[in-house]
Formats: structure tokens, C-alpha cells, sequence
């Protein structure tokens, strides 16, 4: 700055071939006056003691390995292996630079590819559905659409990680009981990975709730939280592992990979176990089955895609919401695409017609927008002509994020007429419904 003694400040980012190393840094203002040297001091080395501390002391358990070896040994041989990963904005990869290859899934997946395929990982699948700031519950409700691309994709393995995303949600675990049996009875091996927020107590929010699940399921458990809580208090951990509050950075995504590729390498070199899970319908839940195979119905649904559904009617809900959020990668190829881009939105002149559907079903789950804009106000959901609630499109720290509202939850399933309409006096409000979930 020509106008004063400030030079700003700096970012470094140290190329991959030098992260383990002491780098010293020189940087020269304009007369040429050198600025004393900064030693780049890591306080964890990759290669170090307690770096291989924490990735043993993540591994909660290898489960009952036998979906897991039978995805390596699949791998080995040279045949197509899909690997898919579901959660939220740490599953994206949010604080990752660039964030589609220095994400924790897409490291463990290139590690896996490296460590197990003969042909250079081209028998190799890659499928990431992680969505900021969203909890199993809507992952659920995206399953088919983001991890099976609707019936396409029967995924070889399935890395869940939504523990920290899921305190409060609607359906109180049962949507991540959901998310596990569903992807259990499609045959599919599941890893559960319980990542961390930046906090004193671990930002562990939901783990100690959901190891439980892996416990019934017998599943494979990783906990980042057991891998670096005993480094949290040490000077400089926090920019070590962190890249804000909520996200790891990137050294903190390597770590996570390398904690996945401990279980990988662990269960490789073990016996392998008799299949605990055979027919998931037959197993008990632990909490709830309700969750468990929901579809996904919006905009673009037709009464021909499902014999389910007698019929859908937009009412006033014709319009399209362009600002639903949108994945920061490339889906499927495609930059900005939006989460929910076939949504249904009433507008100011819309009127107050309902969107209805007929269909038969069992539990039934709205997701619709959270605006912090007031000009977006609240709709009532109706089950066979009965208020079941009111819900508010506004919220002041709405950020165009989805929210989950579960109307019905029954053990049969039978014909229901669904009738989504404005709240009265809201009538020249917006309203956004992004999908609904049946099963």
C-alpha cells in the first residue's frame, strides 16, 4: 500500500510434495529490505508417532467384514466397483482447496484405487452426495436420487457421515436407521464415519447416538473425534486440522483418508467374517423401519412414474424456485447444479390452490426452503382433509437450505389425499416446496 507501512497479509499454501516438510519462507518488500524468516513448524508430522496414533485410534471397529472384503477383493480382480459417499458440507468438502480432490471422499477413494486396483482404478466408481448443512433425514430423501442416480447405481460400498449435521432433525435417528438399511438391503457394504467440528468437547454433536446403530448393524466405525482428541489442546492443532469452525482443512481431509484406509487395510488383512445381514426386512430395527426406502417425488414426478401415485396436481405451485442451493463440485458433470432443481414455488400471484397427491404410502416427509427474506411466508399440510401443521418458508437465518418435515409415520400403507397449501393471509407470499418423501 503506497499510503502507509501495511503490506497486508499473507496465505500460504504449501504444495502437496512439501506438507510434511520444515519450510522456510522468504518474501521481499520493494527497496529490497528482507523480512526476518518464518520456520513453518507442523505440529503433527504425517510421518511422525503420533500421527499413526491417530489413525489407529480412530478405528472404532472393522464390524463384521464380509460386505467390506468382498468390495476389496472385487476390486483385486479387476472387476467395476462403485464407491459412493453420503452427508453433509464436510462430505462436499467444504474448506478443501480445490474442494472435488482434496475432500475427504475423493482422497479415500484415489487411495483405494492406488492400494487395491490392478488397472490404474479404471474398474473404479466414484460417487460423491455430500450437501452442506443438510441431516440423513434429507440424505434419505436424496438417496435414490444423488447415490443410485434412481435405480442406475448399486453402489459397492456406502460411506455415511452425518453425525455432526443431525442434533435436533425431525425424525430423531430414524432417518440415518433409513439410510443404513436401505443401502444394506441393496447389498451394499457401510462404513459409518463420525467427522468433528472445531470445539473444546470434540464437536462430536450426534456420535455418541449413533455408534448404537453401527453397534446393532455390526457395521465398520471410524471416529475422527477418538483420533485428535488428545491433540486439541495443543498449540497450533486448530490450523493444523481445521480450516474454519466447522470444516477440516486440508490436512485434516488427508488424515481422514488415511484413517479410512487403516479400516481398508485392517479388514483386508483379516479373516473373513460370515454375512451378519442377509435380509434386512427380516431384522429388527433398532429404533424404526420407516425411513427405510423412501422415494423421492417432485415437480418433474408424473402418477406414471409410480404405481404408487394416483395422481399430482401443482395447484398454484407452478413456479420454479432458482435458488435452492447448489453442490460446490461438478454433479454429474455439471457445475452449479442446483439440490433441488424440479421444486414446486408458489409466488405473490399464484392464488391458493393446493398441490395435491393421491398416492399410497405409509410415512410421508416435506422438504421445502428455509429464505431469510420476508417475503417468503407459511403453508399448511393437510392428510385426507386433517391440518397436520404449518410450516415456515421464513426464517432469519435461512440460507435457502432445505428443512425436513415429517407429516406421517404408519405401519400400514394405504391411499392418502396430500393437500399442501398457503396459510390464509399468506396467500401472495412464496412458498417453496423442494420434494417430498414417500414410502
Amino acid at each position: 500500500n503506497e499510503d502507509d507501512d501495511c503490506f497486508g497479509s499473507f496465505n500460504f499454501i504449501f504444495p502437496e510434495e512439501n506438507k510434511n516438510m520444515d519450510l522456510t519462507v522468504k518474501f521481499y518488500v520493494n527497496d529490497g529490505y528482507e523480512v526476518p524468516e518464518i520456520q513453518v513448524d507442523p505440529p503433527v508430522n504425517f510421518d511422525s508417532p503420533e500421527y499413526q496414533d491417530m489413525i489407529e485410534n480412530s478405528l472404532v471397529s472393522t464390524g463384521n467384514n464380509y460386505r467390506l472384503k468382498k468390495v476389496i477383493e472385487k476390486c483385486k480382480r479387476g472387476e467395476d466397483v462403485t464407491i459412493a459417499y453420503i452427508g453433509g458440507s464436510i462430505t462436499q468438502g467444504a474448506g478443501g482447496k480445490p474442494i472435488n480432490t482434496m475432500c475427504y471422499a475423493y482422497r479415500s477413494y484415489d487411495a483405494f484405487c492406488k492400494l487395491f486396483s490392478p488397472c490404474d482404478g479404471k474398474n473404479m466408481h466414484y460417487v460423491k452426495a455430500g450437501v452442506g448443512g443438510t441431516p440423513s433425514e434429507l440424505g434419505m430423501v436424496r438417496y435414490d436420487l444423488d447415490v443410485t442416480k434412481n435405480g442406475e447405481i448399486t453402489p459397492d460400498l456406502v460411506v455415511v457421515e452425518f453425525a455432526v449435521n443431525d442434533y435436533g432433525t425431525a425424525t430423531k435417528g430414524g432417518g440415518y436407521e433409513g439410510l443404513i438399511r436401505q443401502a444394506l438391503k441393496s447389498g451394499s457394504a457401510v462404513v459409518l464415519i463420525f467427522s468433528v467440528f472445531q470445539s473444546s468437547a470434540g464437536g462430536r454433536d450426534m456420535e455418541n447416538s449413533y455408534r448404537p446403530y453401527g453397534e446393532y448393524y455390526n457395521l465398520p466405525m471410524i471416529s475422527m473425534g477418538d483420533s485428535i482428541i488428545s491433540y486439541f489442546n495443543e498449540d497450533g492443532f486448530y490450523d493444523w486440522y481445521f480450516g474454519d469452525t466447522l470444516h477440516p482443512n486440508n490436512t485434516g481431509y488427508q488424515l481422514m483418508s488415511d484413517c479410512i484406509m487403516n479400516l481398508m487395510d485392517t479388514v483386508d488383512k483379516a479373516d473373513a467374517d460370515t454375512d451378519n445381514i442377509t435380509d434386512i426386512d427380516a431384522m429388527v430395527p433398532k429404533q424404526t423401519a420407516a425411513y427405510q426406502g423412501i422415494k423421492m417425488i417432485d415437480a418433474k414426478t408424473t402418477a406414471a412414474d409410480d404405481e404408487a401415485i394416483a395422481s399430482i396436481d401443482a395447484g398454484s405451485f407452478t413456479e420454479t424456485d432458482s435458488a435452492t442451493g447448489s453442490f460446490q463440485y461438478a454433479y454429474n458433470g455439471k457445475k452449479g447444479a442446483a439440490w433441488f432443481p424440479d421444486n414446486w414455488m408458489h409466488d405473490e400471484e399464484g392464488g391458493n390452490n393446493a398441490l395435491t397427491i393421491k398416492a399410497t404410502c405409509k410415512t410421508l416427509m416435506f422438504v421445502y426452503k428455509l429464505s431469510n427474506s420476508k417475503t417468503f411466508g407459511s403453508a399448511d399440510v393437510y392428510i385426507d382433509g386433517v391440518k397436520k401443521g404449518t410450516l415456515s418458508g421464513y426464517d432469519s437465518s435461512g440460507w435457502n437450505n432445505g428443512k425436513v418435515y415429517v407429516a406421517m409415520t404408519e405401519d400400514k400403507a394405504a391411499e392418502h389425499t396430500i393437500e399442501l397449501k398457503m396459510k390464509d393471509g399468506d396467500e401472495e407470499k412464496k412458498f417453496t416446496f423442494m420434494a417430498i418423501g414417500f414410502n
